[in-house]
């Protein structure tokens, strides 16, 4: 198997298989959801924590994972998104908004790490644009040792 089959492979069968796709992206986090109140109604709701925790940081890797399918599609096979399967391209997002939803109904957001890691994440991800941007509008400056050309 090559590294463009590889790549492509799972697309494709997400696209022959769509409308699972976006079930899936709709019944993971009603279920999580519920197993997540569920477990909130114990002696503790560590568990309810735990699950919730789970399902957050699994939508939100599903949901890096085709952000970055889409770079690679766009940037480097060069292809148009607008020619992919919508329902397979809105399953990601659909996924992540519902759980953020559900879970804001169990818990506060405050309370879970996952929450915490999304923050910084989204924060490593404009600093290191930020510093991309600035490496390619200024590329060609350099600093000078001692007022000497170096």
């Amino acid at each position: 198997m090559t590294l463009y089959e590889a790549i492509t492979q799972p697309y494709l069968w997400a696209d022959s298989h769509a409308l699972i796709v976006l079930a899936a992206a709709v019944l993971i986090p009603t279920f999580g959801t519920g197993a997540a109140w569920i477990g909130r109604g114990g002696k503790t709701d560590k568990d309810g924590l735990f699950i919730a925790n789970a399902l957050f940081g699994f939508s939100l890797f599903v949901f890096s994972l085709s952000s970055v399918g889409a770079f690679v599609a766009t940037s480097m096979l060069e292809l148009d998104l607008f020619e992919g399967n919508f329902l397979v391209m809105v399953s990601p997002l659909v996924c992540l908004v519902f759980t953020a939803f559900g879970v804001l109904r169990v818990f506060p957001l405050s309370r879970l790490w996952s929450t915490q890691v999304i923050v910084d994440i989204t924060a490593v991800v404009l600093a290191c644009w930020a510093i991309s941007w600035f490496m390619r509008k200024f590329g060609g400056w350099y600093i000078r040792a001692g007022g000497e050309e170096v």
